[in-house]
């Protein structure tokens, strides 16, 4: 559009607006016909639709690793990226996506994790190295399972837990056993940076969160439990 009367600034700026005003769904239409009108429109058209990737479906995933390969510095147009599986199973090459993006600093997990094998998180967690916002649905993961994991993210300093643990038979809550055996796995490194802390879900009689499993320098609390105990 080189012979447009508007600055290309300009131009971007009504692009980036669309975010504000539509819902994503139809502002991703929106992105995918602004990025046909011509070339100096496509980069930030392309870096809109792929800011805050939100993932669905295998297919979906699928698509998103494509478009990655066929143009590499696309990568670093995505900042946030939200899976939110809801087949039974999904093959880990498509969780161990952040590694692909340089500039990703917010993952979101939303599945049931009782669909799949276990140990299955703790296998993506050092493809996350850069994560400073992790939103984590807890729902079918073991305590152990969900520390190793939060505890690998260095930069992390924002946590948001929703839903349920996944506790053995016979077992109502986190053990003070468990605690002592995840405080010494941790070697007092974990969750060093964190600050933000909104948990969602955990019943207050499952002893959680454990003393010191979430760092010391936690300045924001937020706790809704489901028997109607909350804090902030």
């Amino acid at each position: 559009m080189d012979n447009s009367i508007l600055p290309i600034d300009v131009c971007e700026a009504v692009i980036d607006a669309v975010r504000g005003y539509t819902i994503w769904n139809e502002a991703y239409r929106t992105w995918r016909t602004t990025a046909l009108v011509c070339n100096a429109w496509v980069s930030r058209s392309r870096f809109n639709m792929l800011r805050d990737a939100c993932v669905w479906t295998v297919s979906q995933a699928e698509l998103l690793r494509r478009t990655i390969e066929r143009n590499p510095s696309a990568a670093n147009d995505v900042h946030a990226l939200c899976y939110s599986f809801r087949q039974a199973y999904v093959p880990i090459v498509y969780f161990a996506a952040p590694a692909l993006f340089p500039k990703c600093r917010e993952l979101t997990l939303r599945t049931d994790w009782s669909r799949f094998p276990s140990g299955y998180l703790s296998r993506i967690r050092h493809e996350s190295l850069g994560i400073t916002k992790l939103v984590l649905h807890v729902d079918g993961l073991t305590a152990g399972e969900f520390f190793r994991f939060v505890w690998s993210l260095a930069e992390l300093d924002h946590l948001e837990v929703r839903g349920q643990f996944r506790f053995r038979k016979g077992e109502v809550g986190l053990s003070e056993t468990l605690s002592d055996i995840l405080s010494r796995t941790k070697k007092h490194t974990g969750c060093a940076k964190l600050e933000y802390l909104d948990i969602e879900g955990c019943s207050s009689t499952a002893n959680f969160p454990p003393t010191g499993g979430f760092g010391t320098n936690v300045r924001f609390l937020s706790l809704a439990c489901p028997d109607g105990v909350s804090a902030c």
